[in-house]
């Protein structure tokens, strides 16, 4: 199954790293579970992305993007970088002066940990889609683009289309991107 076909013009929020899908249905968790294991699937890398990842190392000086997520990198790069001065765009009374007036001026600075966007939950959506119409459920940021990007691929109008957003365990922007949404409407579309 593709997920977003060659000529479909894409949301920003659709990302084609997982555009080619392999997928079992069954009547049960075991009967998935056992055809899963009979399948012997082999991937090549998606050239596009891999291009994406090694620009992004390069630009951050790592041999390993992986290293984006490391607060050993990020302090490191926070360091190269150094204090820069900011640019004053409001200012109300003196403050040189109470410093200067000041009887004690406490000064501290505060870090911590570089922490990865992460969701706390895998991605994923219901979806129950039929010739006239299109409900899905889950956990998504934008659901207006993805009702656009379902809309496009579907051939459904916005109207025919139903998505009920449900809570999120954090979504901290990896759900603003909808292929998950796009990948379970296609699968039960077929």
């Amino acid at each position: 199954i593709s997920t977003y076909p060659e000529d479909m013009e894409k949301e920003w929020s659709d990302v084609a790293a997982f555009n080619n899908l392999v997928v079992v249905v069954g009547e049960s968790t075991w009967q998935v579970m056992q055809a899963r294991k009979k399948l012997n699937i082999e991937w090549d890398l998606n050239a596009e992305l891999t291009k994406e990842i090694e620009i992004l190392e390069k630009s951050a000086g790592m041999e390993d993007a992986t290293g984006l997520e490391s607060t050993e990198i990020h302090t490191r790069l926070l360091t190269e970088v150094g204090p820069r001065k900011a640019e004053v765009v409001r200012k109300d009374g003196d403050p040189e002066k109470a410093f200067k007036n000041a009887a004690k001026v406490i000064e501290r600075s505060y870090t911590c940990p570089f922490l990865a966007h992460n969701c706390m939950e895998p991605m994923n959506f219901f979806a129950d889609v039929r010739k006239d119409k299109a409900e899905l459920f889950g956990p998504i940021q934008t659901p207006e683009f993805a009702e656009n990007s379902i809309s496009k691929r579907l051939g459904l109008a916005p109207e025919q289309i139903d998505i009920q957003m449900s809570r999120m365990g954090g979504g901290f922007g990896r759900r603003l991107y909808g292929h998950f949404l796009i990948e379970a409407a296609v699968i039960s579309q077929k």
